[in-house]
Parts: C-alpha cells; sequence; structure tokens
C-alpha cells in the first residue's frame, strides 16, 4: 500500500493574523509537514496588496511540486483562487464555477498519477452562507466525487461539522478527522481556535492520521495534514 501526505491550507494571500504579509513563513511551515499534495486557498496571483507575486508559482518552486491553479475572482490586474500542488505527475485540472454566482466560488479538480494509480484531487473553499453552501455540495461536489477511483476533497468549508453540507459530503465521503491522533481539534481562528471548518474528505482511500497543525501562524487559519493510504 502506498500511503500519502495530504494538506489543506488557507493562506489568507500569505497574511497572518496581524495582516502583515510573510508568504515565506506560510512556504517554512508547508515545508515542515513534509506534504506530497497540497490543497490551499485564498492564493493571489499578480495583485497590487501582495506585490504581484504569483503565490502558487512561488510555493510550488520552493517546494518543488507541480502546480495547478484555478482562478475564483479576476482583478485588473491578477487574479484570486485555489491552487493544488503535487509531488507527483498532474495529469489534467479543470476549474469548476459553483452556483449561486452572488458568492463566486469555485472547486478546482486534478487528476494525480501516484505510482500506478489514477487519484482525483479536488481543492474547495466554499460560500458564506449555508444555503449557498449546501447548493455548491449538491450540484458541484456530489458529482465529482463519484467514481470508481479513489478521490480527495479537502478546503475550507466554511462550516462546522453540524451542518447539513458537511453531512451531505459524509454520505460519499469519509471525514479524516475521525482519524486525528493530535491535541488540536480547531482550525479557525489560528491564535484562538473555535471551530473546525477545513476538512480533508477521502472516497476509495483511507485516512490513517490526521492531524490540526497548532503551532501554526502564518495564516488566520490552521493547515490540517491527513496521512491517507491508497488502494
Amino acid at each position: 500500500m502506498t500511503v500519502i501526505r495530504m494538506v489543506t491550507y488557507n493562506i489568507q494571500h500569505g497574511c497572518n493574523l496581524a495582516k502583515t504579509l510573510n508568504l515565506k513563513l506560510c512556504c517554512r511551515e508547508l515545508a515542515d509537514l513534509q506534504p506530497d499534495i497540497v490543497s490551499l486557498q485564498e492564493v493571489d496571483c499578480h495583485r497590487w496588496h501582495t506585490r504581484f507575486r504569483d503565490q502558487a508559482s512561488f510555493l510550488a518552486r520552493k517546494l518543488d511540486m507541480k502546480l495547478a491553479f484555478g482562478p475564483v475572482r479576476s482583478y485588473c490586474p491578477g487574479s484570486y483562487g485555489n491552487a493544488i500542488l503535487s509531488r507527483f505527475p498532474i495529469q489534467y485540472s479543470a476549474n469548476h464555477v459553483m452556483t449561486p454566482d452572488s458568492d463566486r466560488r469555485c472547486c478546482l479538480e486534478t487528476g494525480v498519477m501516484i505510482g500506478q494509480t489514477p487519484v482525483k484531487i479536488l481543492a474547495v473553499h466554499l460560500g458564506l452562507k449555508s444555503a449557498d453552501r449546501l447548493q455548491q455540495v449538491q450540484s458541484t461536489i456530489i458529482p465529482l466525487v463519484q467514481g470508481n477511483q479513489p478521490c480527495i476533497l479537502a478546503g475550507d468549508f466554511n462550516a462546522s461539522s453540524g451542518y447539513r453540507e458537511i453531512a451531505l459530503v459524509k454520505e460519499y465521503m469519509a471525514d479524516s478527522f475521525e482519524v486525528n491522533s493530535g491535541a488540536e481539534v480547531n482550525t479557525f481562528p489560528a491564535d484562538q481556535p473555535k471551530i473546525r471548518i477545513d476538512y480533508i474528505f477521502t472516497a476509495k482511500c483511507q485516512a490513517v492520521d490526521h492531524m490540526i497543525i497548532a503551532n501554526a501562524c502564518a495564516s488566520d487559519h490552521l493547515p490540517v495534514l491527513a496521512q491517507i493510504e491508497l488502494p
């Protein structure tokens, strides 16, 4: 069996809780986790307030990983969205715009070849309203996670585990938190975590360990690490 290290992290444009830009600190925190695949949210590309840096490309280069970027919003100049970094070859990527458009959100899909096993990776950042999130899960995520190949869904869901949208995802996928081995159980806000809104879900594969990284300080969210066993 192959076991991979999967991380999800909302990096808040590379800014910490004090809104100070420090993408290098974020990069060091990710490097310490030794990830095989990373789902990133709130990633800037060539925006003026983050010094016009292509943040996903910077992190991919520093971590020596392949990259897929899915813009959610476009600006003049630059864009903002989700990214997936992978130590394994990325066979394809597709950026799915989710409804409703009043709070524009996207799901970034990639196909990653891990040895001889194709694995679908989904990076998401769901909306602020429960009704919107439920619609996003129903219309986009559930169709994407069904199938015969292993699938990992990771990101910022903006919802704690008691919400209907999370319960719906759990009808099709397993929450890696079920094998949590760390002391921390919440992911937001990073300095005094009160709720868990960042998740790693699996289908046709199995999490064997899960940990919320309690000492991270590069963002307003804490990163989540899961070790996932592939068939």
